[in-house]
């Protein structure tokens, strides 16, 4: 949502996004997926593990987002696919009209949360689940790589931000909550059905949570305290920003390394939810300790 609103609004040609950004982003998967591939050898050579480490195994592991522990790094495969479309993009983005986004809300809510909540229903009572057919494909509803970017360009450039009134916060926030709750309805019920906890319907509403969070930082910022683009709120806002790339990037290496003896050492003690939360805290610190020195490297710093 955020790259859409980011860059939908420009005008640029396939061979500028290809030289600027698509290419960027594929060295910086075939850095980090070597580096992947370097430090699996290494833990697997510790642990007395065979690991095969070859071109084939890295070219393979390249094209399908296969290498271990590569699998976090699936965005910036969908973000080749934004990309590689982005000037077509660009100009379907300033043509789309209000009934138009209405229209792929509606399918993408059909498709995405009333189905799965009438199936779940189904599936308690035995019945045949419904589904569209599979040759009925519409990309902008159904590829959320499209979809998502196609609504954060309108959010950004075609909602008045200064019309958004206290109600209609209060109506997105509270459609947000709901989706939240129907969606651990759901999962508290698959889980009966299958016997285990899954995310299978973890993002079921994920698309008005998103859009909830969207409209209301944008509010904030812009309409109630513009003040925090300015001064100390500002400078941390755009350094953490300047980093998160590489925090993204240097996850899965962090994790090969340490998450093993975190999670042996903090699972026992703590309910899972506050693992998570302090993974990331560690994730973020050294990420951002790291990412910071690199940036201080000519060569990488125009990548990462």
């Amino acid at each position: 949502m955020i790259s859409g609103a980011l860059l939908l609004s420009r005008n640029e040609e396939w061979t500028s996004v290809f030289k600027k950004r698509f290419a960027r982003i594929v060295m910086l998967l075939l850095i980090f997926d070597f580096i992947l591939m370097l430090l699996n050898k290494l833990v697997n050579m510790k642990n007395g593990v065979e690991y095969e480490l070859s071109l084939s195994k890295y070219v393979h592991g390249f094209l399908e987002n296969k290498i271990d522990w590569a699998g976090a790094y699936w965005y910036l495969y969908s973000y080749l696919g934004i990309l590689f479309l982005l000037p077509l993009l660009q100009r379907a983005a300033k043509g789309i009209t209000k009934n138009e986004i209405i229209a792929l809300l509606t399918l993408h809510f059909i498709t995405s949360s009333f189905f799965p909540l009438i199936n779940i229903n189904m599936s308690k009572m035995q019945l045949p689940t419904f589904t569209f057919c599979v040759d009925f494909s519409v990309p902008f509803t159904y590829e959320k790589a499209f979809f998502y970017p196609i609504l954060g360009y309108y959010l950004d450039n075609r909602i008045d931000i200064y019309k958004v009134k206290a109600k209609h916060l209060c109506g997105l926030i509270i459609a947000g909550v709901i989706g939240i709750l129907l969606s651990n309805w759901c999962t508290y019920n698959d889980a009966i059905l299958n016997g285990q906890y899954s995310q299978g319907y973890v993002q079921l509403f994920d698309y008005l949570t998103t859009i909830v969070a969207f409209v209301l930082i944008k509010y904030v910022f812009v309409v109630r305290k513009p003040s925090l683009n300015e001064g100390i709120v500002s400078k941390v806002i755009c350094f953490i920003g300047s980093l998160t790339l590489g925090i993204y990037m240097i996850d899965p290496c962090l994790k090969i390394l340490l998450y093993a003896k975190y999670e042996s050492y903090a699972e026992p003690k703590l309910p899972t939810l506050i693992v998570s939360v302090g993974w990331i805290i560690i994730s973020m610190t050294f990420g951002s300790l790291i990412t910071f020195v690199l940036k201080k490297i000519p060569g990488i710093k125009c990548i990462i």
